[in-house]
């Protein structure tokens, strides 16, 4: 889940609509804020891609940061556009 609101209001959503489980509440790396998702994968550049006639997102740190927090989290509260457009291009 993916969203601008705070993050207790995400974390109830979550719940209440099944996306994290009671246990997962409060468990680590699974409900966190965007900010926090932008500082484990690290620095990331946006790239003009001519064929495609888009965008696409090169973790500089490498995609296993990306890929670890992937793994963990479900739900990231306070996003903005681009923290949206950063995790689908990971998840690409």
């Amino acid at each position: 889940m993916l969203s601008g609101d705070h993050i207790e209001t995400c974390r109830q959503v979550a719940y209440k609509t099944g996306i994290i489980s009671e246990e997962e509440m409060f468990e680590e790396g699974v409900v966190i804020e965007a900010q926090d998702f932008r500082a484990e994968i690290g620095e990331i550049q946006e790239i003009w891609d001519p064929i495609h006639q888009d965008y696409r997102i090169e973790f500089l740190k490498g995609r296993q940061l990306f890929d670890q927090v992937k793994k963990k989290v479900k739900v990231i509260a306070r996003c903005t556009s681009k923290d949206k457009f950063i995790f689908l291009c990971g998840i690409k």
